[in-house]
């Protein structure tokens, strides 16, 4: 077996000073590139990941980014990399990846038909989704309570470099599929959401730092985008007697200024019977 190719890089992670250049083997450069794994792990198949690669990346804007000179790798490349990342240690590996949030590394076959990464990243969606813990504790005490914050958009253009830009910041897709009229829609959430205080504002506050210091194609998918839209969530109840949350005219300055617009989804707490009985 050949020694594993070393990648020189660099990261813009502070505002303090110039990107830092970087020489590490390929399984530490990639743990490096922030959208690559997000929370979950899942390794992208080598088609989506040599996508990626020889997008160059980008220097995050807003929030950290890494950049490279455009490349690929080989399949034997490709097959060493997935075997030094299914041996990683993770917790040794988080002291110097300061970015790496998932657990373990992981293979999934069902993903590894994708052949883009638009359609890895609207895979990888579909296999997440599940019932929220805060609704299933809302559901139990029949209480009402804040969801959760989506940003809703629907654009005709290829959303590949937006979707990239807010993976970057923890904005993630919950799902993303391309209509019969060639329209694009999604809905995106923050991932990190339990670092934040469990309000609309603040998730939204945290939505728009990201989508004002878009730049490039990402700005133009933005600004061309026909839906633009946060839709807060809430789940109805029984108690409390009374529950209200407010978003400052700071936030709303700021929402009318990317143009976008507010929705209020409401869901029972107790779903209807699907028998029909």
């Amino acid at each position: 077996m050949q020694k594993m190719r070393y990648k020189t890089y660099r990261t813009h992670w502070s505002y303090l000073g110039p990107p830092i250049k970087r020489r590490e083997l390929l399984v530490d450069f990639v743990l490096d590139v922030l959208y690559l794994f997000g929370s979950n792990g899942f390794v992208p198949p080598l088609r989506v990941l040599n996508e990626v690669l020889l997008s160059g990346g980008n220097s995050g804007g807003m929030g950290p980014g890494t950049t490279w000179r455009p490349f690929w790798i080989t399949e034997r490349e490709y097959a060493e990399l997935v075997d030094a990342l299914l041996k990683l240690d993770v917790e040794a590996a988080r002291k110097t990846h300061p970015y790496v949030y998932f657990q373990r590394a992981v293979v999934d076959k069902e993903l590894s038909t994708t052949n883009t990464y638009i359609e890895w990243v609207t895979k990888c969606a579909e296999k997440l989704q599940a019932v929220s813990t805060i609704r299933t504790a809302h559901q139990d005490e029949k209480i009402i309570g804040y969801l959760n914050t989506d940003l809703e958009l629907a654009t005709q253009y290829n959303p590949a470099a937006l979707l990239e830009a807010f993976a970057e910041n923890e904005l993630t897709p919950n799902w993303v599929r391309k209509e019969t009229d060639s329209c694009w829609r999604m809905a995106l959430e923050i991932t990190e959401s339990a670092s934040l205080e469990r309000n609309p504002a603040g998730m939204i506050e945290k939505m728009l730092a990201i989508i004002e210091n878009l730049n490039g194609e990402a700005r133009h998918v933005w600004e061309t985008s026909s839906v633009r839209k946060f839709d807060i969530g809430y789940d109805c109840g029984d108690k409390p007697w009374a529950f209200s949350q407010v978003l400052p005219h700071s936030v709303l300055r700021r929402i009318v200024a990317v143009e976008a617009e507010i929705a209020i989804t409401i869901y029972p707490v107790n779903l209807p019977n699907q028998s029909g009985d």
